[in-house]
Protein backbone atom coordinates (compact mmCIF):
# COMPACT_ATOMS: atom_id res chain seq x y z
CA UNK A 1 0.00 0.00 0.00
CA UNK A 2 1.68 3.31 -0.84
CA UNK A 3 2.58 5.51 2.21
CA UNK A 4 0.40 8.04 1.30
CA UNK A 5 -2.79 6.09 1.44
CA UNK A 6 -4.93 4.72 4.46
CA UNK A 7 -7.42 2.04 4.05
CA UNK A 8 -9.84 1.07 6.71
CA UNK A 9 -13.17 -1.27 6.99
CA UNK A 10 -16.32 0.55 8.60
CA UNK A 11 -18.53 -1.68 9.97
CA UNK A 12 -21.33 -1.46 12.69
CA UNK A 13 -24.69 -2.91 14.81
CA UNK A 14 -23.98 -6.65 14.26
CA UNK A 15 -25.95 -7.21 17.48
CA UNK A 16 -24.56 -10.69 18.55
CA UNK A 17 -26.41 -12.64 20.84
CA UNK A 18 -24.97 -15.11 23.78
CA UNK A 19 -24.86 -18.29 21.64
CA UNK A 20 -23.54 -18.76 18.11
CA UNK A 21 -27.51 -19.78 16.20
CA UNK A 22 -29.20 -16.59 18.35
CA UNK A 23 -31.65 -14.54 15.54
CA UNK A 24 -31.87 -11.03 15.19
CA UNK A 25 -35.02 -10.53 13.46
CA UNK A 26 -34.90 -13.49 11.80
CA UNK A 27 -30.90 -13.60 10.46
CA UNK A 28 -28.05 -15.10 12.69
CA UNK A 29 -25.70 -11.85 13.44
CA UNK A 30 -22.84 -14.39 14.43
CA UNK A 31 -22.88 -15.79 10.77
CA UNK A 32 -23.16 -12.65 9.08
CA UNK A 33 -20.35 -10.86 11.00
CA UNK A 34 -18.25 -14.27 9.97
CA UNK A 35 -19.22 -13.78 6.35
CA UNK A 36 -18.05 -9.77 7.09
CA UNK A 37 -14.71 -11.15 8.63
CA UNK A 38 -13.72 -13.60 5.57
CA UNK A 39 -14.56 -10.97 3.19
CA UNK A 40 -12.01 -8.42 4.68
CA UNK A 41 -9.15 -11.38 5.00
CA UNK A 42 -9.82 -11.88 1.40
CA UNK A 43 -9.21 -8.10 0.22
CA UNK A 44 -6.56 -8.35 -2.26
CA UNK A 45 -4.54 -5.70 0.18
CA UNK A 46 -5.05 -5.72 4.06
CA UNK A 47 -6.26 -2.67 5.17
CA UNK A 48 -4.62 -0.67 7.54
CA UNK A 49 -7.44 -1.64 10.31
CA UNK A 50 -11.43 -1.90 10.83
CA UNK A 51 -13.66 -0.08 13.14
CA UNK A 52 -16.73 -1.50 14.34
CA UNK A 53 -18.96 1.65 15.58
CA UNK A 54 -20.93 0.22 18.09
CA UNK A 55 -23.51 -2.28 19.01
CA UNK A 56 -21.33 -4.97 18.51
CA UNK A 57 -23.67 -7.07 20.88
CA UNK A 58 -27.25 -6.97 22.38
CA UNK A 59 -30.16 -5.68 20.81
CA UNK A 60 -33.90 -6.56 20.61
CA UNK A 61 -34.95 -9.43 19.51
CA UNK A 62 -31.32 -11.19 21.19
CA UNK A 63 -30.20 -10.11 24.83
CA UNK A 64 -31.15 -6.68 25.56
CA UNK A 65 -27.63 -5.67 26.84
CA UNK A 66 -24.33 -7.42 25.56
CA UNK A 67 -23.61 -10.38 27.65
CA UNK A 68 -20.11 -11.83 28.39
CA UNK A 69 -20.81 -14.63 26.00
CA UNK A 70 -21.92 -12.27 23.25
CA UNK A 71 -18.57 -11.14 23.65
CA UNK A 72 -16.85 -13.99 24.42
CA UNK A 73 -18.33 -14.49 20.76
CA UNK A 74 -17.20 -11.80 19.05
CA UNK A 75 -13.31 -12.39 19.99
CA UNK A 76 -13.72 -15.47 19.08
CA UNK A 77 -14.55 -14.55 15.14
CA UNK A 78 -12.20 -10.94 15.65
CA UNK A 79 -9.45 -12.37 16.41
CA UNK A 80 -9.41 -14.02 12.92
CA UNK A 81 -8.95 -10.88 11.38
CA UNK A 82 -4.85 -10.00 10.57
CA UNK A 83 -5.21 -6.55 11.18
CA UNK A 84 -5.90 -4.07 14.36
CA UNK A 85 -9.63 -3.85 15.50
CA UNK A 86 -11.06 -0.70 17.16
CA UNK A 87 -14.57 -0.96 18.75
CA UNK A 88 -16.46 2.28 19.48
CA UNK A 89 -19.28 1.37 22.51
CA UNK A 90 -23.08 1.62 21.24
CA UNK A 91 -25.95 2.21 23.76
CA UNK A 92 -26.19 -2.24 23.82
CA UNK A 93 -22.62 -2.40 24.39
CA UNK A 94 -20.97 -2.66 27.54
CA UNK A 95 -17.82 -0.87 28.01
CA UNK A 96 -16.00 -3.26 31.01
CA UNK A 97 -16.93 -6.07 28.52
CA UNK A 98 -15.58 -4.25 25.35
CA UNK A 99 -12.07 -3.73 27.45
CA UNK A 100 -12.19 -7.30 28.91
CA UNK A 101 -12.87 -9.23 25.15
CA UNK A 102 -12.35 -6.86 22.65
CA UNK A 103 -9.49 -4.65 23.94
CA UNK A 104 -8.06 -2.05 21.26
CA UNK A 105 -4.90 -1.94 19.09
CA UNK A 106 -2.08 0.70 20.07
CA UNK A 107 -4.12 3.80 21.36
CA UNK A 108 -4.35 6.84 23.76
CA UNK A 109 -7.09 7.36 26.18
CA UNK A 110 -8.64 10.62 25.07
CA UNK A 111 -10.08 11.28 28.32
CA UNK A 112 -9.72 9.77 32.42
CA UNK A 113 -13.40 8.89 32.73
CA UNK A 114 -13.09 4.78 32.37
CA UNK A 115 -16.23 4.33 31.95
CA UNK A 116 -16.39 5.70 28.76
CA UNK A 117 -14.82 4.54 25.80
CA UNK A 118 -12.94 7.20 24.37
CA UNK A 119 -9.35 6.93 22.40
CA UNK A 120 -7.37 8.27 19.72
CA UNK A 121 -5.03 6.00 17.63
CA UNK A 122 -2.59 6.06 14.57
CA UNK A 123 -2.82 4.78 11.75
CA UNK A 124 0.17 5.84 8.79
CA UNK A 125 -0.61 9.66 8.55
CA UNK A 126 -4.09 9.29 9.89
CA UNK A 127 -5.43 9.89 13.55
CA UNK A 128 -8.15 7.91 14.57
CA UNK A 129 -10.95 10.06 17.19
CA UNK A 130 -13.26 7.20 19.21
CA UNK A 131 -16.21 8.72 20.75
CA UNK A 132 -18.94 7.90 23.41
CA UNK A 133 -21.58 9.46 23.69
CA UNK A 134 -23.52 6.80 25.25
CA UNK A 135 -26.12 8.05 27.68
CA UNK A 136 -28.23 5.80 30.21
CA UNK A 137 -30.38 3.09 28.53
CA UNK A 138 -32.38 5.35 26.08
CA UNK A 139 -31.39 5.00 22.64
CA UNK A 140 -30.39 8.27 21.80
CA UNK A 141 -26.92 9.74 22.60
CA UNK A 142 -25.33 13.10 23.83
CA UNK A 143 -21.34 13.71 24.40
CA UNK A 144 -20.20 14.81 27.67
CA UNK A 145 -18.22 17.96 28.04
CA UNK A 146 -15.01 16.61 29.05
CA UNK A 147 -14.71 14.69 25.15
CA UNK A 148 -16.15 17.85 23.63
CA UNK A 149 -13.14 19.53 25.21
CA UNK A 150 -10.03 16.89 24.53
CA UNK A 151 -11.24 16.90 20.57
CA UNK A 152 -10.95 20.66 20.43
CA UNK A 153 -7.69 20.11 22.36
CA UNK A 154 -6.43 17.38 19.51
CA UNK A 155 -7.94 19.21 16.52
CA UNK A 156 -5.70 22.68 17.40
CA UNK A 157 -2.80 20.86 17.86
CA UNK A 158 -2.95 17.96 15.03
CA UNK A 159 -1.52 19.09 11.76
CA UNK A 160 -2.56 15.73 9.71
CA UNK A 161 -5.94 14.31 8.61
CA UNK A 162 -8.52 13.11 11.48
CA UNK A 163 -10.89 11.02 11.11
CA UNK A 164 -14.08 10.57 13.89
CA UNK A 165 -15.49 7.70 14.84
CA UNK A 166 -19.14 7.36 17.21
CA UNK A 167 -22.00 5.35 17.49
CA UNK A 168 -25.11 7.77 16.89
CA UNK A 169 -25.69 10.16 14.04
CA UNK A 170 -25.41 13.76 14.82
CA UNK A 171 -25.93 15.77 11.92
CA UNK A 172 -29.79 16.39 11.34
CA UNK A 173 -30.98 14.20 7.86
CA UNK A 174 -34.40 15.58 7.88
CA UNK A 175 -36.19 11.58 9.19
CA UNK A 176 -37.75 12.09 11.86
CA UNK A 177 -37.19 8.62 13.84
CA UNK A 178 -33.33 8.53 12.98
CA UNK A 179 -33.09 12.57 14.27
CA UNK A 180 -34.59 11.17 17.37
CA UNK A 181 -31.80 8.83 17.63
CA UNK A 182 -29.18 11.47 17.45
CA UNK A 183 -27.18 12.74 19.66
CA UNK A 184 -28.71 15.64 21.48
CA UNK A 185 -26.46 18.03 21.67
CA UNK A 186 -25.04 17.73 18.33
CA UNK A 187 -24.88 20.89 17.23
CA UNK A 188 -21.83 21.38 19.75
CA UNK A 189 -20.27 18.40 17.79
CA UNK A 190 -20.81 20.36 14.34
CA UNK A 191 -19.38 23.50 15.45
CA UNK A 192 -16.69 22.17 16.80
CA UNK A 193 -15.53 19.83 13.95
CA UNK A 194 -16.44 23.05 11.21
CA UNK A 195 -13.96 24.95 13.15
CA UNK A 196 -11.33 22.43 12.07
CA UNK A 197 -12.45 20.93 8.59
CA UNK A 198 -9.85 21.19 7.13
CA UNK A 199 -8.17 18.39 9.07
CA UNK A 200 -11.39 16.25 9.64
CA UNK A 201 -11.49 13.73 6.88
CA UNK A 202 -14.86 12.41 7.95
CA UNK A 203 -16.92 11.28 10.71
CA UNK A 204 -18.15 7.64 10.92
CA UNK A 205 -21.47 6.19 12.76
CA UNK A 206 -23.68 3.68 13.12
CA UNK A 207 -27.01 2.86 15.15
CA UNK A 208 -29.51 3.66 12.36
CA UNK A 209 -28.39 0.33 10.11
CA UNK A 210 -28.80 1.94 6.79
CA UNK A 211 -25.83 3.43 4.63
CA UNK A 212 -26.25 6.71 4.43
CA UNK A 213 -23.75 10.01 3.37
CA UNK A 214 -24.37 13.69 4.88
CA UNK A 215 -22.19 16.39 3.93
CA UNK A 216 -23.08 19.40 5.58
CA UNK A 217 -20.81 22.88 5.67
CA UNK A 218 -18.08 20.91 4.17
CA UNK A 219 -18.20 18.19 7.03
CA UNK A 220 -18.39 14.30 5.34
CA UNK A 221 -20.50 11.69 7.74
CA UNK A 222 -21.07 8.43 6.65
CA UNK A 223 -23.35 5.93 8.72
CA UNK A 224 -22.47 2.49 7.87
CA UNK A 225 -25.02 -0.43 7.36
CA UNK A 226 -25.56 -3.37 9.62
CA UNK A 227 -24.31 -6.59 8.61
CA UNK A 228 -27.27 -8.17 10.73
CA UNK A 229 -30.62 -6.11 9.60
CA UNK A 230 -31.24 -2.88 7.11
CA UNK A 231 -33.07 -0.37 8.39
CA UNK A 232 -34.92 1.62 5.33
CA UNK A 233 -34.87 5.59 5.57
CA UNK A 234 -38.50 6.01 4.99
CA UNK A 235 -39.42 9.44 6.49
CA UNK A 236 -42.20 8.20 8.50
CA UNK A 237 -41.86 5.48 10.12
CA UNK A 238 -39.13 2.58 10.27
CA UNK A 239 -38.91 -0.30 7.97
CA UNK A 240 -36.73 -3.77 8.25
CA UNK A 241 -35.30 -5.98 6.05
CA UNK A 242 -33.11 -8.53 6.09
CA UNK A 243 -29.92 -7.03 4.59
CA UNK A 244 -29.37 -9.75 1.54
CA UNK A 245 -27.95 -7.45 -1.42
CA UNK A 246 -27.61 -4.65 0.77
CA UNK A 247 -24.15 -3.35 1.77
CA UNK A 248 -22.80 -4.51 4.67
CA UNK A 249 -19.77 -2.44 5.66
CA UNK A 250 -18.01 -0.13 4.23
CA UNK A 251 -13.82 -0.17 2.35
CA UNK A 252 -12.80 2.71 3.14
CA UNK A 253 -9.66 4.54 0.96
CA UNK A 254 -8.52 8.47 2.35
CA UNK A 255 -5.26 9.99 -0.28
CA UNK A 256 -4.10 13.28 0.25
CA UNK A 257 -6.73 14.07 -2.52
CA UNK A 258 -9.50 11.81 -1.97
CA UNK A 259 -12.12 10.00 0.07
CA UNK A 260 -13.23 6.93 -1.53
CA UNK A 261 -15.92 4.50 0.19
CA UNK A 262 -17.05 1.11 -1.69
CA UNK A 263 -19.24 -1.48 -0.47
CA UNK A 264 -17.50 -4.40 1.25
CA UNK A 265 -18.69 -7.24 -0.71
CA UNK A 266 -22.48 -7.01 -0.63
CA UNK A 267 -23.03 -10.15 -1.86
CA UNK A 268 -21.38 -11.84 0.93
Amino acid sequence: MPEDVVTFVHLSDTHLGSTYDAEYYGTKPAVELERVVAAINALPEAPDFVVHTGDICGGAEVDSQGTKEGYQLARQIVSTLKVPFYAVAGNHDSVPLIRRFLPPGLHQPLVSDRTRLAYTFRARFLTGVILDAREGPGPAGFLPDDQLEALDALLSMERGPVCIFLHFPFLPIGVGWVDELAVKNGEALQSLLGRHHGRVRGSFFGHIHSPLFVTTDGLLAVSAPSPAIHFRLHPGMLFATIPGSHPKAWHVTLSNKATRILSLAPNC
